[in-house]
């Protein structure tokens, strides 16, 4: 399965809208939070599924939760959006909170930095921001390639 990450869109949804275009196998799309109603416009315009969690600037979004826990293709991933967690200042809690809820996989965003790692055992994944990049490279999301036995992942750089 298919499955686009993306993260702190900030009302920012155009480019990541023409970038998806080019990607037709999508099945899925996890929205990260900042901007919960950039969400519901992209599910509007794409028809695809979505998972959402609410980001720190989504505080009034009482109706969407702050974290998820979700299956795909037999894979436990928890999706959160980080501040909660304190990922400005690492990713140690992610790692604890991906263990405590038994997930192989932690999804969040928050820093608008991109970073894919591993920590004994659990994936460690921010999409970057698809709004403002932070890390000084360039916005964008990530496709998940998501089969029973692995996850792999690709890093896609939006068009403006």
């Amino acid at each position: 399965m298919k499955v686009a990450v993306v993260s702190d869109t900030h009302g920012r949804i155009e480019p990541f809208l023409n970038t998806l275009k080019q990607f037709n196998d999508v099945e899925l799309i996890i929205h990260l939070g900042d901007t919960v109603e950039d969400a519901t416009k992209i599910r509007e315009k794409t028809k695809l599924p979505m998972f959402v969690v609410r980001g720190n600037n989504d505080y009034m979004d009482v109706n969407t939760p702050w974290r998820e826990l979700v299956r795909i293709n037999g894979h436990k991933i928890l999706l959160t959006h980080g501040h909660r967690e304190g990922v400005n200042f690492g990713e140690t809690k992610l790692y604890y909170a991906a263990k405590e809820a038994e997930a192989e996989m932690v999804i969040y965003g928050h820093t608008h930095v991109y970073l894919y790692e591993e920590i004994e055992g659990i994936k460690i994944l921010n999409p970057g921001s698809a709004g403002y990049d932070r890390g000084f490279e360039y916005e964008s999301f990530v496709l998940m390639d998501v089969t029973s036995e692995d996850i792999s992942i690709e890093r896609i750089k939006l068009e403006r």
